[in-house]
């Protein structure tokens, strides 16, 4: 049986895994380079200020940026969030990778 996933789903490409139970998981995380900052120019990288609509909320902070929630990812990792569930803070200046660049990997 394979995986559902979504075409913008960062294991969108991976091959399923079989578990030792013969259940299917993901693969291995797609790695795109705009995840790494050094492969961006410094305009490139963009800041977002936290304010009380965003806190808590990557999901709505991604919307916003890239206008598709499902790319909340790239907002957590991007800014290493510690824990995702209680993350971002009020205040917080977040960064991230222009549209162009995102959308020219995913």
């Amino acid at each position: 049986m394979a995986l559902n996933t979504r075409s913008n789903s960062r294991f969108a490409l991976s091959t399923p895994v079989l578990t030792r139970d013969g259940k299917e998981t993901f693969g291995i995380a797609k790695k795109f380079r705009f995840m790494d900052r050094k492969n961006l120019a410094d305009e490139e990288i963009l800041p977002f200020v936290v304010t009380h609509e965003f806190v808590n909320r990557p999901d709505k902070i991604a919307n916003e940026i890239y206008q598709n929630e499902d790319l909340q990812f790239i907002i957590v990792l991007f800014n290493r969030a510690e824990n995702p569930f209680q993350w971002p803070p009020l205040g917080l200046v977040l960064e991230y990778p222009i549209q162009s660049r995102v959308f020219a990997e995913i």
